[in-house]
Order: structure tokens, then C-alpha cells, then sequence
């Protein structure tokens, strides 16, 4: 690299690191809590499917093999949230150096020298800041995107061999094997990556470069998701049959947040994609005017000057100074808003959406150029990066514009396109190439250490009042003040109200409470968006001996308490097993116990 290369990779690392040391320390999140609390029930015993009616449950492994050290070494929760949050920042550290490796090897194929490592870096230090959910967590979407982003570079590592492959014979097959390993967890983390499957055997079989030994590809592939799959379904049929399962997975989407009928969810998906492209539109308006202005100024400047006037002209191509000026005016707003206003880490997101989109038009330029095997890998990465959004928004209960931050990989190639075309087209546009990769690389940056996530995604950042809590799994953690006196006063009431005899049942969306009892947490699901619906009534009919000894209501969750325990389904049965005429009040929880008769029986 480069001396002034040197020097922005020096600063962007330090400011990577900066920012995993404030993501670690600052604010907290129901979906944190959310993905905290599926792996503490497995902990305390609780059985796939079985016992646990949670959506997300299958991503339960990597997150509750690490509590179960923590657990085991520190035989209590406090801290646990903060270690979670160090281990995640590792893993995804190593993953981004995978990446940052990957890209390298990428970008020297078919050539000589050890040239790209300064975009190889960019990029592994824009992956390493780019979080799907904004949090540092073991939730889903982090393990999602390690397990796709692995499963990728094996599939590209045997795709990238070329002739050498076909040598290769069965080390092709072991190393599909391995992909297919891959892919099934990251199947496991999030349901809707089962897409890739289909498309990455289409992509094999009859796709450019599939090769003599294309069958063997296949069942590498296949064989790999499949001892995967019969592993984890051995596990299953241990303490259930497959009717029992059958009969299970309907109860897990009776949650309510994940239930519509096709059409209100065709209608929803379309008045979500309506306000997808009002957004793009007006987010593209500035970079469109500006590159009018500097196609005018340089026609004026240079090319009437110029004796070469095609060339001059190639040298500032409309279509790729439009999308690097996107990027780096979008950038600079995410990087300077904060200064202004009221901020967060998932303010215009639609912008990944839009990059994607201009990811596959530039793609289409550097094919062009580049008539080799490395255009044939990134059309295979940009090809699955649009088929696990697919898969995502197809089992997501929130919209594109949510979920975009999910194209991590395509915009990555965005960033790479970028800097491949801008610097075969004179020394301006290298720099604007350069300027806007390092930009978009700044922007994630404060997405990740600067804004904050918060609750219920309130905006905010670190310069807010924070307050270190000193208790409980949050221990460690600083957070806003008026969230440092809800969680510290949820903490020491449920403590102070259970033994560890109870059979406790928190109903609310803070999760994290199922931690904070000294008793077991029965409840049907965790998840942050609890709908108190047939769900809950059918699974303690189900399980009787799982009925609650105490519960802890969320004051904030059910606005009218009158209403909720004449009309709502769950509301109604504990009005006839608890007393909820005389129930125990906080400032932001209410405390119900049975009916003595109940408790009899």
C-alpha cells in the first residue's frame, strides 16, 4: 500500500476499534434481551419445540454453548450480557478477517504482484462494522450473516480452483461438504436461508464454469446440509416423535407478529416497497444534481481544452460517478447528522437497498473489463446476496427498509466495484472512488460506535446522560438514565420476589427479565412482541405443571389492565387462577399470584 493508503487504513482501524469498545459498553435493546433469553431457557432445561414455542429457537446453539461456559464458571447471570457482547465482537472479528483474505486472493487472481490490499482491507474493516441489527449480540441475524458469509467463501474457495478443481476430485466434494455445513446453520439461525439451497444447486449444475464434475459439486453440497440436518433432527427425536414435532411447529407462529393472510401481506409489501422508492428517489436527488454540476464544470474546464476528447470523456462516466456521489453524499449525512439532530443507527437504511441495486448495474461495467474467473465469483456472491434478502423479507415480520442493513455482503461488492472501475478512469475519479469507499467505511463506523440502540429503537447516541448498572446481567453496560431506572428497579423487585422454588412468568417485551428471576422462567415465548394470545392459554392447558407460582406484569405492555383481564384470551384465564383483584404494584411492573383454591389444586 500506499503511503496516504497506510495512513487511512492506520485511522480507520483505530477507529474500528474505538467503536467495538463503545458498542460493547453503551445501550441495550428488547431484541438483545430477545436473543439472551432463548438460549437461558435451553440452560434451564427447556426443550426444543417441546416446551419452547419461540420463532427464532433453532438459533439457540452458538449463543447458549457460550452461556453455558459462563454459567458453569460463574454459576450466576451478572455480566452476562457484557461477556455475550465480547465474544460476539471476537467472532465477528475473525470473520472479518476471513473476509479481508478472501477479497485479497479475489483480487489477485489472474494477476501478478501482491496488488488489493488496500481494497481487500476496506472492505474486511467495512464488513467488520456493518451489523445487521446494530447490536453485538448472538442473536440470529449475527449468526445469519457469519454462517452465510462462510458458507459463501467456501463455496467460492472450490468455484475459484478453476481446471485445478476438476483435479481436485473429492477434496471439491469435502470442500462443498463443508459449505453445505454452513449453510445448514445458517439455515438454523434463520429459517428463511433455506432459499439458498435451491439456487445455489441451480448455480452449480448449470451455471457458467459448472465443469465435468458438476454432480460431484451438487452432492457435496447436498450431503454436507443433510448430515447437518440429520444431526440436528436425531437431537429432536430423542425426547419427541415426528407427530409430536409435526404438531409443534404450527403453535410456534401463533405468536401473532408473524401471522397474516397472503393478501395483507401482499398489501403490506407493496405500500412498504412504495415507500422504499420515495426514499431512494429523494435520497439520489443531491448526488443527481451534483454530477450534473461536475459533468457541466468539466466539459467547460477540460474537455474543450482537450485534443483527446473521447477519452477525456471516458474518463468521467455519468453512471459510475452517480453511484460513487451517492455514496458519498448519503455517507457524509450519516457521519454529520448527528451533529443537528436526533440520530440513530437505523435512519436510512434504504440506502443499502439502493447501493445493491447500483452494485448490479456496476457489475455489469467491470464485466466488460475484466473477462475472468473473479467476475464469475462476484456474480455468485451477488447472486446469493439477493437470494438471502429474499429469504429474509419472506420470513421477516418487519419491511425492506428494516431489514436492508441484511445486504451487507452486496453492498461490500458495491464498495468493490467502486474502487475497481474509478481507478481506470483517471486520477479524479480514483480519488472519488477512494473518498466515497472510506466515507461509506466512516459512516458504518458511527452507525456501529457513535449512534446508539436503544429500546424500541428511541435515537440516540453516546454523548447522552448514560449511567453504568452495577447488577444483574446488564451489569457492566451503561445505558440511558431513564432505562437505567427501569432496568435496576425490574432487577430488584423480581430478585426481592422469587425464591428458587418459583415458577416465574414474565409478560412483557423486555425479555432480559426471564434472566432476573431466582426461580425458573415458564412462558410459551420470549419474543419481544408478545401478543398474550390462544398461544399462551393452550400452552399452559398443555402443560399444567408449568403453571406459574408468580407473575410479573410489564405495566408498559398492557395499557388498560380492566380491559385485558375481561376480553383478552390469556388476560381471561389468569383472572380465574390468580388473584388479580389484589395484585402488588412498582412503577413499572405488576406482581400477581394464585388464587389460594389455584394454588390447591
Amino acid at each position: 500500500m500506499k503511503k496516504m493508503e497506510k495512513i487511512i487504513v492506520c485511522i480507520l482501524f483505530c477507529l474500528s476499534i474505538l467503536a467495538s469498545v463503545t458498542k460493547v459498553l453503551t445501550g441495550f435493546d428488547i431484541d438483545e434481551a430477545y436473543a439472551l433469553a432463548i438460549p437461558y431457557r435451553v440452560l434451564q432445561g427447556d426443550r426444543l419445540f417441546a416446551d419452547m414455542w419461540e420463532v427464532h429457537q433453532t438459533s439457540f446453539l452458538l449463543p447458549y454453548l457460550f452461556m453455558k461456559i459462563f454459567y458453569g464458571v460463574v454459576s450466576e447471570g451478572t455480566g452476562v450480557v457484557l461477556f455475550v457482547r465480547i465474544i460476539t465482537t471476537l467472532i465477528h472479528g475473525i470473520v472479518s478477517f476471513f473476509v479481508y483474505l478472501a477479497v485479497g486472493a479475489l483480487l489477485r487472481k489472474g494477476e501478478t504482484g501482491k496488488g488489493g490490499t488496500f481494497p481487500a482491507t476496506l472492505l474486511g474493516l467495512g464488513f467488520y462494522n456493518f451489523l445487521p441489527k446494530w447490536m453485538i449480540s448472538l442473536d440470529f441475524s449475527m449468526q445469519q450473516l457469519w454462517f452465510f458469509v462462510l458458507y459463501l467463501l467456501c463455496l467460492l474457495l472450490v468455484l475459484g480452483a478453476g481446471k485445478n478443481a476438476e483435479k481436485k476430485g473429492f477434496r471439491c466434494f469435502w470442500g462443498l461438504f463443508l459449505a453445505g455445513i454452513f449453510l445448514s446453520l445458517d439455515v438454523l439461525a434463520y429459517p428463511g436461508m433455506a432459499v439458498l439451497y435451491p439456487v445455489s444447486l441451480l448455480l452449480l449444475v448449470w451455471g457458467k464454469g459448472a465443469g465435468k464434475d458438476k454432480g460431484l459439486k451438487a452432492a457435496g453440497l447436498t450431503a454436507g446440509c443433510a448430515a447437518s440436518a440429520g444431526i440436528f433432527f436425531l437431537c429432536i427425536f430423542r425426547y419427541m416423535s415426528p407427530k409430536d414435532l409435526a404438531e409443534a411447529v404450527p403453535k410456534v407462529f401463533m405468536d401473532g407478529s408473524h401471522q397474516y393472510d397472503l393478501a395483507v401481506k401482499l398489501s403490506l409489501y407493496v405500500s412498504q416497497w412504495l415507500e422504499v422508492i420515495v426514499q431512494a428517489v429523494i435520497l439520489m436527488a443531491p448526488a443527481l444534481l451534483l454530477m450534473l454540476v461536475l459533468c457541466l464544470v468539466w466539459k467547460k474546464t477540460v474537455q474543450d481544452k482537450s485534443s483527446q476528447k473521447e477519452k477525456t470523456m471516458d474518463r468521467l462516466p455519468a453512471g459510475l460517478l452517480f453511484c460513487v456521489l451517492f455514496e458519498l453524499t448519503v455517507s457524509a449525512l450519516i457521519v454529520l447528522a448527528g451533529m443537528f439532530v436526533t440520530w440513530g443507527s437505523f435512519r436510512l437504511q434504504v440506502r443499502y437497498i439502493v447501493q445493491f441495486v447500483m452494485a448490479c448495474f456496476l457489475f455489469s461495467l467491470w464485466k466488460k473489463e475484466e473477462e475472468n474467473e473473479k467476475v464469475r465469483l462476484c456474480l455468485w456472491g451477488l447472486i446469493l446476496s439477493g437470494t438471502a434478502f429474499a429469504g429474509i423479507l419472506a420470513a421477516s415480520n418487519v419491511g425492506p427498509s428494516s431489514s436492508a442493513s441484511y445486504l451487507v455482503v452486496g453492498n461490500l461488492l458495491f464498495m468493490l466495484f467502486t474502487l475497481q472501475l474509478a481507478k481506470k478512469r483517471g486520477r479524479i475519479m480514483q480519488v472519488l472512488g477512494t473518498a466515497g469507499a472510506v466515507l461509506f467505511v466512516v459512516s458504518l463506523i458511527m452507525c456501529k460506535g457513535f449512534y446508539m440502540r436503544n429500546t424500541e429503537y428511541v435515537p440516540g447516541d453516546i454523548t447522552d446522560p448514560l449511567q453504568r448498572i452495577e447488577e444483574g446481567p446488564l451489569a457492566g453496560i451503561y445505558v440511558r438514565e431513564e432505562d437505567y431506572v427501569r432496568y435496576t428497579a425490574d432487577y430488584a423487585t423480581i430478585q426481592a420476589n422469587t425464591t428458587e422454588k418459583d415458577q416465574v412468568l414474565f409478560m412483557g417485551t423486555e425479555s432480559l427479565c426471564n434472566l432476573y428471576a431466582n426461580g425458573r422462567p415458564v412462558i410459551p415465548t420470549t419474543i419481544s412482541t408478545p401478543a398474550f394470545n390462544e398461544q399462551w392459554v393452550e400452552y399452559f392447558t398443555l402443560y399444567p405443571d408449568k403453571c406459574p407460582t408468580i407473575i410479573f406484569l410489564a405495566k408498559n405492555t398492557v395499557d388498560d389492565r380492566d380491559k385485558f383481564f375481561a376480553k383478552n384470551p390469556f388476560g381471561i384465564w389468569i383472572a380465574e387462577h390468580y388473584n388479580v383483584e389484589y395484585m402488588e404494584e412498582t412503577s413499572s411492573l405488576c406482581m400477581i399470584k394464585p388464587r389460594e383454591e389455584s394454588r390447591g389444586e
